[in-house]
């Protein structure tokens, strides 16, 4: 019997052990070799390793406007240090080769300025995603505008690469020897026209859906302006040195750069915060709103209601004597027939004040309603008096 009980507990034990494994998340048929590297595995890591604690994609747009300010300080610092490290080129050169400082010529590939214009380029396409992951989720977008964010993060991704490794010529000398004919500007019209015509349709919808966001707008709009600026610059055939017009020319491309990595990142916010519902309606000034509440609270207390007082009426004129008023109420036959009885009774020699009302009711009555006027009423009472004397 003791044998029969102890395999009972051993049976129930395995079966709570079974139980246990199965709430923490392992499987009872596991062998313990694998349990054990499953609670190895995780014990390595903590809680804020799990899914449900890793960041957004959206999580990586700046919010505050103080964010975005840094991020603009921060890239024209480093184009303006590009900017004096190419004007101090020479007197560096001078302490050993002009090699050792390639990495400063503005106009070189693989030189500080093509990798800050890739850098500049490439956070664009990352911007322009998280715009087209956000956009792709608006109701009202029935023809799918959202996906020329998708074109415009690639057309941003391949200017990166073409800013280190210059793509651009490779497709001039391509389309020179396909159609044996270099065309004007030395064979660069090829690619400025087919990249110009990309890049204008794409930017022309772009800035219809920044519309609802100015400063994107306006942003976006001077960094192609500064693009337009170096494209002339390079090909005016203006008369200056060749480091005052590589200094002109790699200047308004990296600001361009600089300023469309600033456009989409302040519609990137506009996005995030117009999908959460922290933009104020469209069309409303908030700082009107604040000051008509304000009035209207101060007009008409908490309730916010402002309050009307009407003037003083004018005082309504006299009646004359010889018409009725309607506010009056009308004598009865009822009413009169008692009030003259009333009067019957009294003993009283003098008239009295009844007897004043039952005559101006039954000169009431006589006249089928209409108010008798004082002259008449005396003279019944005079008649009155007489009558009773004999």
């Amino acid at each position: 019997m003791q044998l029969y009980h102890s395999q009972q507990r051993a049976d129930r034990r395995r079966r709570v052990v079974a139980e246990d494994r199965t709430d923490d998340g392992l499987e009872p048929t596991k062998s313990g070799s694998a349990a054990r590297a499953s609670r190895k595995a995780t014990a390595a890591y903590t809680d804020g390793a799990k899914q449900e604690h890793a960041r957004r994609v959206t999580d990586l747009a700046p919010r505050t406007h103080l964010s975005l300010a840094l991020i603009f300080l921060a890239g024209a610092t480093s184009i303006t240090g590009l900017v004096a490290g190419y004007l101090y080129l020479p007197e560096m050169a001078a302490w050993g080769s002009k090699d050792g400082f390639a990495a400063l010529e503005l106009g070189a590939r693989g030189s500080l300025a093509s990798w800050l214009s890739s850098v500049l380029l490439g956070f664009s396409a990352v911007a322009a995603l998280i715009v087209w992951s956000v956009r792709r989720h608006k109701l009202d977008d029935y023809r799918g505008h959202y996906r020329w964010w998708l074109i415009a993060a690639a057309a941003w991704l391949l200017m990166s690469v073409d800013a280190t490794t210059g793509i651009h010529d490779a497709l001039r000398v391509v389309m020179t020897k396909l159609s044996s004919n270099a065309g004007p500007l030395a064979g660069h019209a090829w690619w400025i026209g087919l990249w110009g015509l990309i890049l204008v349709t794409t930017v022309a919808r772009l800035l219809l859906d920044m519309r609802a966001c100015r400063s994107a707008l306006v942003v976006t709009m001077l960094s192609m302006g500064l693009w337009i600026a170096a494209l002339v610059l390079r090909f005016a055939g203006l008369n200056l040195t060749e480091i005052r017009l590589t200094l002109a020319v790699e200047t308004s491309k990296m600001g361009g750069h600089l300023l469309l990595l600033l456009g989409s990142l302040l519609y990137a916010r506009h996005v995030i915060l117009h999908s959460q519902g922290l933009l104020p309606a469209r069309g409303a000034n908030p700082k009107k709103e604040r000051a008509k509440k304000e009035s209207a609270k101060s007009n008409g207390g908490e309730s916010g209601h402002s309050t009307r007082v009407d003037g003083a009426h004018a005082t309504p004129a006299p009646h004359s004597n010889d018409k009725r008023h309607d506010l009056q109420p009308v004598a009865t036959n009822a009413d009169a027939a008692h009030l003259h009885s009333a009067a019957k009774s009294s003993r009283a020699v003098e008239p009295s004040d009844e007897e004043d009302g039952d005559d101006q009711d039954q000169d009431d009555d006589d006249r089928g309603g209409r108010k008798s006027s004082k002259a008449d009423r005396k003279r019944l009472r005079k008649q009155k008096l007489e009558d009773r004397d004999w």
